[in-house]
């Protein structure tokens, strides 16, 4: 149904992470190796499909973080860990190489804390891609 994708990215002078207290549960997810990336998907199946069904279909380790039965299916949230190409690879290189952060007169790159760049890839089915940012993707502008 949708994809998130985390590739094993560490641009250079990252900004340091920085989250708010949480007012939620949260689950935090190992970070992907290098040339691996990590993809939550959110699944729309028949209410009758078990997570044992949900395994038989899939050929990669599967970690199950919730399900929620709905009135004729159920929304499973699953994630797993697999190499990407040589063309993701180049495609989120370039990404990266071309993404500016522009802030405005005045502003210096101490004031970025996090950033990342989510790119929307409708491919052969729909995904985002959910890169960090470093502070050479930082153009201050100029009066």
């Amino acid at each position: 149904m949708f994809t998130i994708a985390v590739p094993a990215v560490n641009p250079k002078n990252r900004f340091r992470d920085q989250l708010p207290p949480p007012n939620k549960p949260i689950e935090f997810l190992a970070p992907p190796d290098e040339g691996t990336k990590i993809v939550i998907r959110i699944l729309l199946a028949k209410r009758t499909l078990t997570e044992d069904d949900v395994r038989k279909r899939g050929t990669k380790l599967t970690f199950f973080h919730e399900s929620i039965p709905m009135p004729r299916e159920t929304v499973w949230l699953i994630s797993f860990y697999e190499e990407y190409g040589w063309d993701e690879m180049q495609y989120i290189a370039k990404m990266i190489r071309t993404t500016k952060i522009n802030l405005t007169p005045g502003s210096s790159k101490e004031d970025v804390t996090l950033s990342y760049m989510h790119i929307l890839d409708g491919g052969t089915e729909p995904r985002i891609i959910d890169v960090p940012l470093g502070a050479d993707n930082v153009s201050v502008e100029t009066k």
